[in-house]
């Protein structure tokens, strides 16, 4: 990775009983990584928001987030819906 390139860290979203809860995961890489990393995190985590921030930004780049699931009728897979 070259040194001038930007490194990007997720935060993770929960609401816990009416609390905002905001945890930043161990991560740190390139945008592509991040949001690889950030909707594999959403898709596991239904309800839970991942944001991907440059490093010292408050304004993120992407957001993960799946509010629901449904399952299909004919395999039976698991599919997360935005």
């Amino acid at each position: 990775m070259a040194p001038s390139e930007k490194q990007y860290e997720i935060i993770q979203t929960k609401y816990e009983g009416g609390d905002k809860v905001r945890t930043r995961l161990n991560f740190q890489g390139t945008l592509e990584q991040a949001k690889a990393k950030a909707t594999e995190e959403a898709k596991q985590n239904i309800g839970v928001r991942y944001a991907v921030f440059a490093e010292g930004s408050m304004v993120a780049d992407f957001q993960a987030y799946y509010r629901t699931t449904i399952t299909c009728p004919k395999c039976g897979e698991i599919i997360p819906l935005e």
